[in-house]
């Protein structure tokens, strides 16, 4: 997506974006070393959407009954075994992460089912319990371990573990897009509550923010942060709607990012930016995801931390990602920026896509993504629900993941992973029908829309 102005949301240019290709082996991700810079690795994962209640009938999509394939369904949200699945390729292709990053939505879709079956108390103990196993999920394949390239100026915790730095979806809290906001009260007890299942994520410093709002920063690696957002308030479809003293800036975030960028900025240090919901249009409708006000603001701000020049004092951002739409994606910013904004393809196959997740290699000098690599598993297939149990069982024991692309830079032929580079791709998608059906291919990784003349 092209953002046209900081005023104008209305004329922006949607452009989505993921790639499949073909290769043979399975290398894994570690740190490297070339003639430019020395790269690490960060692990990127969004959209879960975990059904505690898959195989039930209180499970979502077509996927009632026990018959139902073991690592899930297109049409379904994805069961724990799904992520487990999904946890033992990441280990294969990135053992050892910087960090990783979380974009949100760790509970499933169709929430009145939930409700339906189990009480309120329940209710909200399925909400915390689905954002604990996964978290404890990920942990379990990412121990603590020290970081023999972390500097010693770093926080002692820094050398002890991976930080995962995760950010909550539209469906992690207990109504879709529901959060109270007062920027008055201190504490919003639901995020008090979230905070003790995650609080292992959160410095200890940045606890009395995720407690107000769900939002946060942490220092990921040496002169490197990244900075978690709350989107969920800024979205279209927020409610129960903001008294108009808070209107301007829910929760106080973006007075909160402001003063954390300029703090970043006085130590001469980087920062990337996530958050689950994105900013502009959603590439199903399209239709806006944020209140206009909400996407003028961020851009306002963001632009101020933003240069064309990689070395320039004002050069605090060096990437952005969000997740939210289960596609693999772009935007476009209006503004000189080197910095990429990415967006994440899901766990969940819910939305006739293969599961898939993200490495990203960065320069541990400049701080800036330099180059990404999706994965999947086609194995994942529409299940109809009157296949004979024991056919069923048999379907795919064993899952093979395969690269959707492992270079962005070769599959795309970008000379770099930045702004810039990402606006020529867009022009270029319009214009070359080669580059636009490889792009409708990789889409929903492996499941190509058709989506030619007035829909391109």
């Amino acid at each position: 997506m092209v953002f046209k102005s900081l005023t104008s949301i209305s004329s922006c240019l949607m452009v989505l974006l993921c790639i499949w290709q073909s290769i043979e082996g399975r290398p894994t991700a570690k740190i490297t070393k070339n003639e430019k810079s020395i790269t690490g690795k960060i692990l990127w994962l969004s959209d879960f959407h975990v059904d505690m209640f898959y195989g039930s009938s209180g499970s979502t999509g077509n996927c009632k009954n026990a018959t139902a394939p073991a690592y899930g369904a297109i049409g379904c949200d994805a069961p724990l075994a799904l992520v487990a699945e999904v946890l033992k390729e990441t280990k294969i292709r990135c053992p050892e992460p910087d960090f990783i990053i979380v974009t949100g939505d760790y509970l499933r879709h169709d929430k009145d089912r939930t409700v339906l079956a189990l009480n309120n108390a329940s209710y909200l103990e399925n909400i915390f319990n689905t954002v604990k196993t996964v978290t404890a999920m990920i942990e379990s394949f990412y121990p603590s371990q020290s970081k023999v390239h972390l500097s010693s100026s770093l926080p002692d915790n820094l050398h002890e573990k991976i930080r995962t730095s995760m950010a909550l979806g539209n469906n992690d809290f207990t109504g879709d897009y529901y959060l109270k906001v007062n920027n008055s009260d201190p504490e919003n007890v639901y995020l008090s509550n979230m905070a003790n299942y995650i609080k292992d994520q959160i410095p200890e410093n940045q606890l009395k923010n995720y407690h107000h709002g769900g939002f946060y920063s942490t220092n990921v690696s040496p002169g490197l942060h990244v900075i978690s957002l709350n989107t969920v308030i800024y979205s279209v479809n927020h409610q129960p709607g903001v008294d108009s003293v808070d209107a301007d800036d829910p929760l106080n975030q973006f007075a909160w990012l402001k003063e954390t960028l300029e703090s970043i900025k006085s130590k001469g240090e980087k920062a990337y930016i996530t958050g689950h919901i994105l900013p502009g249009y959603d590439s199903y409708g399209p239709s806006l995801m944020w209140q206009d006000r909400y996407t003028v603001t961020f851009l306002n701000i963001t632009s101020q931390f933003s240069s064309k020049n990689k070395n320039s004092k004002k050069d605090v951002i060096a990437g952005l990602f969000f997740g939210h739409i289960h596609s693999s994606e772009y935007r476009v910013l209006p503004y000189e920026t080197q910095a990429p904004f990415l967006i994440s393809p899901a766990v969940s196959p819910v939305y006739g896509n293969s599961p898939g997740f993200g490495i990203i290699t960065y320069d541990l000098h400049s701080k800036y993504p330099i180059d990404w690599g999706l994965y999947t598993s086609l194995d994942i297939t529409s299940y109809n629900a009157s296949i004979p149990e024991n056919e069923v069982t048999n379907l795919y024991p064993n899952l093979t993941w395969e690269p959707i692309f492992e270079s962005a830079l070769e599959y795309f032929d970008l000379k770099e992973l930045t702004n810039p580079e990402w606006k020529k791709h867009n022009q270029k998608i319009f214009k070359d029908e080669q580059a636009w059906s490889k792009w409708l291919y990789q889409y929903k990784q492996g499941h190509p829309d058709k989506c030619f003349g007035a829909c391109q």
